[in-house]
């Protein structure tokens, strides 16, 4: 939770960048506006420090000049001693912004300043932590300023805005301010998104490698990270760790990340004395091979290329295993390199691809010896898709330990559903984290969750460590576990032990027959068949499953996986292939295809039943060309048909709106999550008191008049823009004393008083079950006359894109004039 001190100083600083939005990327003005905040640091830091010395003597630092020559002497050997630079106080920031306000060009001399600030430290033990910090920020750079005058007034408006903040260095001060200076790191992050988002490990996912490398560990002195970009992860651990003197050490390779991640540490109040981060090749050139840490923690690049020399296999870090990783794919390389820098008692916790899970080769070799060999491996932790700024692919988490000795079994969770939605990439929650962490500490099966496996197991199926091979969390097995639980009879067998054979098929394989075979292709989406004659249409390839008829009728499983409950098992059976394609593979059918098997009497029953269906549906066609032909057979008609219309209707209805609802939001569609709770800001803001939100309100009242003033369409509340089905029962629970009616009654007297009752006969408002959460659905069709919304009497249309748009003035009349006349 943040208060009120730290949210101001954050949006002053995220609102002072767009000062440079205009100027150039994201990713490039990054750069200049940390870099100049950290300048500001450095001048406010040094003036408390320097002015606590100087408060016997009644000076203040600023005011400080030639007179006062071996005072300021003497106070630079202090500030460097403590804090690692000296700034002379004509250099301070506040002086350098007050001297811009009457000087043409501040450029040359800021820097100048800036490098000696960096200078200042030459020849101390601080040398290596300042050097070259500023190296990145090029003031007379084209990008910021057509002009030498463009870039001075660029950099001085900057600086000006920069100034007005005043830093807190007493209590918690330094706290807040290198939380913001983390929080617009990161916000330069999703801003930059893949452009430079790889310099950056989201908030949520830093604190849960955080935690996972420092649970149950209360002695922890230094942790680690050889591929450390900001640095944002180092101080997560030093968070969780509660060791006020624990040491920082780290690596990156890019130039302005290893600039940042330094200024990042000094922000954030750590004494140079007490991180070590180097700038060099972390797998080619280690900076730390002499010692080892008690957390070892990092998000490397995804599977990227390295040398993978062969010399490298008389390096300790990759002697033992006796293979390198590929040169196309760095994931074990780094794992090995972490792991020999991990001390004895230690945790490391890394986040990889899922590749590193299954793949085969020398890959596969190194999985086997870390699993067999050396039993490091502790837990494997599926995370959610698309919670990098750089990437939507689903990783995953490896943690690490060298001593388990009561352990010879790996703990596998797939927390890959437990996510909640950003605006640019899903997020994992604090309940989230805490559930992971429980399973941690807990170390016990949990249905569709966690399960503790043994090596023997993994053993039996070669080391594959995809993790749906040891929990079902998809969202197909969720739905089927839940339709097991409806459907008494629905009794799931694994059909391989059922099949006579099972035979690849190839586009070209088109004068093959069988007999009571079913076809199943390879891609999803295409439907199953039974066909004994040619399989022509086999054009991307299948399988045809060959059963004894005395035992299977093909047909009763051709209706089978034609079904929803058949299609949803054939998308888990491909989800669970291990490969980045959905498709059908021979491995995934004979372990994951399962099916209803009935005794064979029933089986032709529902075939029977079916064809009767067919028939039934054929002549319901017919029934509809004698109510034109024949009209007084329509009164006998009625009667039959009466009972069994009622039934389907409602059925229908429910997949008439589910149709709607996957087309998405159109010109006569709309979804709104809730009428009037800010559910985003419930969600990610522990601040925000829950009320009713008459923006909110309006926002779907606007829809609705727009569908008036147009040609009509549906709203559904309780729908997110990107097609799920939540329900209002929050809503109800908070707002309406968990009441439905009364929450219907409070719409429609929002109606009433915005849009005005003669509308009503226009509008059609239901409370709608959908997947078991109650949506409310309001038809509109269009009105006899212009609906104009509110007291301000706005007028709103529906466009073809689906957006809602006000009009006045003559596209307002335009628009009333063809639909109204």
């Amino acid at each position: 939770m943040i208060d009120e001190h730290q949210f101001e100083l954050r949006k002053q600083l995220w609102k002072i960048t767009n000062h440079a939005r205009g100027y150039m990327h994201t990713h490039k003005f990054r750069e200049y506006i940390l870099g100049l905040l950290f300048y500001k640091y450095l001048s406010d830091n040094l003036i408390s420090f320097a002015n606590k010395l100087l408060s016997e003597d009644g000076l203040n630092f600023v005011d400080l000049d030639e007179k006062n020559k071996e005072v300021i002497q003497a106070l630079q050997k202090e500030s460097i001693d403590n804090l690692g630079y000296f700034i002379q106080p004509n250099a301070l920031f506040h002086a350098l912004t007050k001297d811009g306000q009457t000087n043409s060009s501040i450029i040359e001399k800021l820097q100048t300043i800036l490098f000696e600030i960096e200078n200042s430290s030459f020849g101390t033990s601080s040398e290596q932590d300042f050097y070259g910090l500023f190296n990145a920020l090029d003031f007379n750079s084209d990008s910021l300023g057509l002009s030498p005058s463009q870039c001075n007034e660029l950099i001085i408006q900057i600086m000006t805005d920069l100034d007005v903040i005043k830093f807190d260095f007493d209590s918690n001060g330094s706290d807040v301010l290198g939380d913001a200076y983390e929080y617009l790191i990161g916000m330069f992050a999703s801003s930059s998104g893949k452009n430079s988002g790889e310099f950056y490990t989201p908030q949520m996912l830093s604190k849960l490698l955080a935690k996972l490398s420092t649970v149950n560990n209360n002695s922890i002195n230094s942790v680690y990270d050889p591929t450390c970009g900001s640095g944002s992860l180092l101080l997560q651990v030093a968070k969780e760790a509660k060791n006020p003197h624990i040491k920082y050490y780290a690596q990156e390779l890019n130039l302005s990340t290893y600039n940042l991640a330094r200024m990042n540490m000094i922000m954030h109040k750590v004494n140079y004395r007490d991180f070590d981060i180097k700038q060099a090749d972390t797998l080619e050139s280690p900076q730390h091979l002499g010692l080892q840490f008690d957390a070892v923690v990092a998000a490397p690049p995804f599977s990227m290329p390295w040398a993978a020399k062969p010399e490298l296999l008389k390096d300790e870090r990759f002697a033992e295993y006796g293979l390198l990783a590929p040169k196309t794919k760095a994931d074990f390389a780094f794992i090995q390199h972490m792991l020999y820098q991990l001390s004895d008692n230690g945790t490391m916790a890394i986040v990889v691809p899922h590749g590193v899970l299954y793949r085969k080769g020398d890959e596969g070799h190194i999985r086997q010896f870390l699993i067999e060999e050396k039993n490091c491996l502790d837990a494997v932790i599926g995370l959610p898709a698309n919670i990098f700024y750089t990437t939507g692919i689903p990783t995953c988490i490896l943690v690490f330990k060298k001593k388990r000795l009561n352990h010879k079994d790996i703990l596998f969770i797939d927390a890959s559903q437990g996510y909640k939605n950003g605006s640019n990439q899903n997020y994992i929650s604090e309940e989230n984290i805490q559930s992971i962490i429980h399973s941690v500490v807990q170390r016990e099966n949990i249905k569709n969750f966690a399960a503790v496996v043994s090596v023997s197991e993994l053993a039996e199926n070669d080391y594959n460590l995809n993790i749906s091979r040891y929990i079902d969390a998809s969202p197909q097995a969720i739905y089927l576990q839940g339709l097991k639980e409806q459907l008494q009879e629905f009794e799931p067998s694994l059909l391989y032990p059922y099949t006579q054979q099972i035979l690849p098929l190839r586009k070209d394989d088109n004068v093959k027959t069988f007999e009571n075979a079913l076809i199943l292709p390879k891609i999803l989406g295409r439907k199953p068949y039974v066909n004994s004659n040619s399989f022509s249409c086999i054009k991307h390839g299948g399988f045809a499953l060959l059963f004894d008829k005395q035992v299977i009728n093909s047909e009763y499983l051709e209706l089978f996986f034609n079904s929803k409950v058949g299609q949803s098992i054939l998308e888990d059976c491909a989800s669970k292939s291990g490969g980045t394609m959905k498709n059908l593979n021979l491995e995934s059918l004979k372990n994951n295809l399962i099916a209803s098997i009935p005794s064979l009497d029933i089986q032709k029953a529902c075939v029977e039943s079916n064809r009767t269906l067919n028939t039934i549906r054929k002549k319901l066609d017919d029934y509809q060309e004698d109510i034109i032909f024949r009209p007084s057979f329509s009164k006998e008609l009625l009667i039959r048909l009466d009972t069994t219309s009622q039934y389907v209707e409602k059925a229908d209805y429910e997949e008439q709106l589910l149709q709607k609802i996957r087309v998405g939001e159109n010109a006569g569609t709309e979804f709104k999550e809730t009428f009037s709770l800010d559910v985003r800001r419930s969600q990610t803001d522990s601040s925000y008191k829950l009320k009713k939100e008459p923006n909110i309100e309006e926002s779907s009242l606007k829809t609705l008049a727009g569908f008036l003033n147009s040609s009509g369409g549906t709203l559904f509340i309780g729908v997110t823009d990107d097609q799920k089905i939540k329900g209002l029962e929050k809503e109800f629970a908070i707002f309406h004393q968990e009441s439905a009616d009364k929450f219907l009654l409070h719409f429609k007297n929002k109606v009433k008083v915005m849009l005005g009752e003669s509308f009503y006969p226009f509008i059609q408002i239901d409370l709608e079950t959908i997947q078991y959460s109650t949506v409310l659905v309001v038809k509109c069709s269009r009105a006899n006359q212009p609906c104009f919304l509110g007291k301000e009497n706005k007028f709103y249309v529906r466009t073809p894109t689906g957006a809602t748009d006000q009009l006045s003035g003559r596209e307002m009349w335009d628009h009333l004039r063809v639909k109204f006349q």
